[in-house]
């Protein structure tokens, strides 16, 4: 399902030297007193250029029969998911205060995020997120030369909202 990365132990989808994309990103005293607190106060209130881009894709994703995914939804439930059950589109994998795992798969690539949440020298908290993904076809390949531009953008952006700063 997935393995930890040998340096950092964050959960990937696959061995680091074998992913199709990767990216991670990280903010330093995080306002968040758990991980996914950190995640709701992410995607809540997503901005209309981001609701926007998750219509497109489901557009045109839809033209090869992969299942619509709607976006982040403004209201998440009161007490964190389990594992086994759904956050926004993704398959909750494992979840504790201190890290989420997340995982999205279909014939045609598979996506694992990792959000994990470390002390920090000072009194706060480090919050990191970590995409990793995995094609499995040329339709994988082809889904990514959007998203792969996109992603960093759209992740820097979530993360000024759990910044101190």
């Amino acid at each position: 399902m997935y393995i930890r990365d040998k340096k950092t132990s964050f959960a990937l989808v696959a061995d680091k030297a074998e992913l199709d994309y990767f990216h991670q990103a990280s903010v330093k005293d995080c306002a968040s007193a758990t991980v996914y607190s950190a995640y709701c106060k992410m995607t809540n209130d997503c901005p209309a250029w981001l609701q926007a881009a998750f219509w497109l894709r489901d557009k045109m994703s839809a033209l090869a029969n992969v299942e619509n995914i709607k976006g982040f939804h403004n209201k998440k439930p009161d007490s964190p998911p389990k594992a086994g059950e759904k956050l926004d589109f993704f398959d909750v994998v494992e979840i504790s205060e201190y890290e989420l795992i997340l995982m999205s798969s279909d014939r045609h690539l598979s996506v694992l995020i990792a959000i994990n949440m470390q002390s920090n020298e000072g009194t706060g908290k480090n919050l990191t997120i970590t995409a990793s993904v995995k094609n499995k076809n040329f339709f994988g390949h082809l889904y990514m030369v959007p998203v792969r531009p996109a992603h960093s953008f759209i992740v820097n952006n979530m993360l000024k909202k759990v910044s101190f700063k």
